[in-house]
C-alpha cells in the first residue's frame, strides 16, 4: 500500500536509507539535498510502500513566481525520487497515479500541478503519461541549460450531479 506525508524530525533516518543512482539523483538531487535543504514555500513529502519509505517529491506552492510557463494559482511538482531498488516494477506509476488525488484533497486551493521533466528521461515521461499528466507543448531550458519538457495535470475534481426524477 503506498501513502504520503509530509517531513518531518521523525522520518530522517529512515529517508537516508533510499538509494539513488548517479542518474537519479541528477534528475530529482540526492537524499541528502533532499533533507538538508527546506526551502520557503515549498513542503517536502515522503512516499511510504508497506510502512518503508521508497521516494520523495517536493510540492512548491509558489512555483509560479519563479516558472513562467505556471499560471497563478497552480503548484510546482519537484525532485520526484523512487528508491532505484524499486524501478521497473511499476512503483513509480502507482505513485504517480495516487499523487493527483492526494494533492486534490491536501492542497484545495490549487487548480493544477505542474512538472519539468528532462527530455531524455523517457521513464519519467512514460510514468507521467500514464498517471493522466499531460504535455502543454512548451520547453523550459531547465537546470544546468538542459531541455526540458512542462506537463501538468488538473488538481479540480469536477462535483458529480445526481438527477433525481420524482413523480
Amino acid at each position: 500500500m503506498l501513502r504520503f506525508e509530509k517531513l518531518s524530525e521523525s522520518h530522517r533516518g529512515a529517508v537516508c536509507k533510499i538509494e539513488l543512482t548517479a542518474a537519479d539523483a541528477r534528475y530529482s538531487g540526492s537524499v541528502r539535498a533532499f533533507l538538508d535543504h527546506a526551502d520557503k514555500g515549498v513542503d517536502r513529502h515522503i512516499i511510504f510502500k508497506n510502512c518503508l519509505p521508497v521516494g520523495f517529491f517536493k510540492v512548491d506552492l509558489i512555483y509560479a513566481a519563479s516558472h513562467i510557463f505556471c499560471p497563478v494559482g497552480a503548484l510546482g511538482l519537484r525532485a520526484v525520487a523512487i528508491d532505484n531498488r524499486l524501478q521497473g516494477q511499476g512503483v513509480g506509476t502507482q505513485v504517480m497515479t495516487k499523487l493527483v488525488p492526494y494533492l486534490s484533497r491536501n492542497y484545495r486551493h490549487y487548480h493544477s500541478i505542474y512538472l519539468t521533466v528532462n527530455c531524455e528521461n523517457k521513464a519519467a515521461i512514460r510514468c507521467y503519461l500514464k498517471a493522466g499528466f499531460e504535455m502543454t507543448g512548451l520547453s523550459y531550458l531547465g537546470h544546468e541549460r538542459e531541455a526540458q519538457h512542462v506537463m501538468m495535470a488538473n488538481l479540480m475534481v469536477e462535483e458529480a450531479v445526481c438527477h433525481v426524477k420524482i413523480g
